[in-house]
């Protein structure tokens, strides 16, 4: 037992002195959804320790669908900018996969930006999810840019041809938060098996590139997180595997 608590955290990178210390669990604010709960650490790590030695957990990361900024490529970032309807469209097709595929799912998590939120609401209805129980993280917010938000690529490559943007969130911190969120969703719902989490491109990058200690490059060309696309993070037995749904295999493929 104390084996596999070792081999999990050794896995997320992080002892149990300083989750501890940190204090892992804090309430969130939302808006018509369920707050996170505060609960014990020792209560974590005896779910945990269950978890890890009995059962498997699939994480399914869904991009939120398109935008009209994504469509005119503006950078969003924190923008609360809506699902066009080619989005909604996008989450319909991703909704039905996950119904086909894996219709029972446990809980539902989303970014507090409206556009992930929709998307999760999509999926929740095809998948006759209440949606009052759907979970805001706060974590799972996207990549802040700063001064590039709200521009377009030509005005971002004249102003900034570096990808620079002052006031941006660094890779390394949204690497640090991306960890956090997915330590905070292991630990605190390891009694569910099938979890959707519903957010950014940047964000959901960032979490594969640090579960995998950087083996899965962020920006790298291992995946593609389109909008509307479907990854599932699987952890079985103190093992992580990141796996991209094939739309021409119907199924989720090319495990790394």
């Amino acid at each position: 037992m104390e084996e596999a608590r070792i081999d999990f955290l050794s896995k997320i990178g992080r002892s149990y002195a300083k989750l501890e210390e940190e204090g892992i669990f804090s309430p969130v604010v939302a808006v018509e959804c369920k707050y996170m709960q505060p609960t014990t650490f020792s209560d974590a790590v005896d779910i945990i320790s269950f978890k890890v030695v009995e059962d498997a957990m699939n994480i399914f990361l869904l991009r939120h669908g398109e935008t009209d900024w994504n469509q005119a490529g503006r950078l969003q970032g924190h923008m609360d900018i809506p699902l066009n309807q080619n989005g909604r469209l996008q989450i319909g097709h991703a909704a039905q996969i996950l119904a086909d595929l894996y219709p029972d799912i446990d809980l539902v998590i989303t970014s507090p930006l409206k556009r992930a939120r929709e998307s999760a609401e999509i999926v929740s209805d095809r998948l006759a999810y209440e949606k009052t129980d759907i979970i805001v993280e706060p974590l799972l917010i996207e990549r802040g840019f700063g001064e590039g938000e709200g521009l377009s690529i030509a005005e971002r490559r004249e102003k900034y041809p570096d990808d620079i943007y002052p006031g941006m969130e660094s890779l390394n911190d949204m690497l640090k938060r991306a960890r956090s969120a997915f330590e905070r969703i292991v630990l605190s719902f390891a009694d569910k098996e099938n979890i959707l989490v519903a957010a950014h491109g940047a964000i959901l990058y960032a979490m594969v590139t640090a579960i995998t200690d950087g083996q899965i490059e962020y920006g790298g060309e291992t995946f593609k997180f389109d909008p509307g696309s479907l990854h599932l993070i699987r952890y079985i037995n103190g093992t992580i595997e990141v796996a991209e749904y094939s739309e021409e295999k119907s199924e989720f493929w090319d495990w790394f």
